[in-house]
């Protein structure tokens, strides 16, 4: 029992970034679906693939299409309801996240957004992220 305690004392001193919120926006093309979650223990964290809202319609044309070859309009019109319909949530988060991206005026990505206030770009790696954050802070003065 003391041991685990300590274990996770030490877990959370590990963690620099303990506390923050981090939106991570990337595309699925550049990372490979991979985004280091590691430091996710007392963090908020947010990950925004801005190119779903796209590849989600190009996969619901491809498929609308064949039905529309094989069914005709009238088919196709309700298969593409249904499929909205069944994909909701998706729709719904890949908007937020390009609205967001316009909230934070990301011009480029890869891009971490730290605590809605400080912008890293070039990396989803949250620890690489928030070293450039505090690195930022000591150089400027700031206080987090």
């Amino acid at each position: 029992m003391v041991k685990k305690i300590i274990t996770l004392i030490l877990l959370f001193l590990a963690i620099p970034c303990y506390g923050h919120t981090f939106e991570i926006f990337t595309a699925h093309d550049i990372t490979n679906n991979v985004v280091d979650k590691s430091p996710l223990i007392g963090n908020k964290i947010q990950v925004y693939y801005l190119d779903d809202m796209q590849r989600m319609q190009d996969l619901l044309n491809q498929h609308i299409k064949a039905i529309y070859l094989a069914a005709g309009e009238d088919a196709a019109t309700q298969e593409a309801k249904a499929e909205i319909a069944r994909n909701s949530k998706q729709y719904k988060q890949a908007a937020q996240g390009l609205i967001k991206a316009q909230k934070y005026n990301i011009r480029k990505i890869p891009a971490v957004i730290i605590d809605g206030k400080y912008q890293v770009l070039g990396t989803t790696n949250i620890n690489q992220a928030f070293n450039s954050y505090e690195h930022y802070l000591l150089i400027t003065g700031i206080s987090s």
